[in-house]
């Protein structure tokens, strides 16, 4: 990637995404492919992806759960989060 960090990452996804197509999916099979092409690209620059991270708990609330989270194999960087939303 030409550029350093987030924003590095960001267009390179941005353009990752810009290649992928789907027609007549239901809202959840749209989800899925998301989460699924954006595991590959993130796979194939070297990050490792955990899905459904548990996010800490506030007392008023539930629980929530982050769809996708990046560590770079080198341990370099900053983890990236990512929130797949309608």
């Amino acid at each position: 990637m030409p550029e350093a960090g987030l924003d590095a990452a960001a267009h390179s996804l941005r353009a990752w995404l810009n290649t992928q197509q789907f027609t007549d999916l239901s809202a959840p099979e749209v989800t899925r492919f998301l989460t699924d092409s954006v595991t590959l690209w993130a796979n194939r620059l070297g990050y490792n992806v955990r899905r459904e991270v548990a996010l800490p708990a506030n007392p008023d609330q539930r629980q929530g759960r982050l769809d996708l989270q990046l560590r770079h194999r080198t341990g370099k960087g900053r983890p990236i989060s990512i929130e797949i939303e309608r």
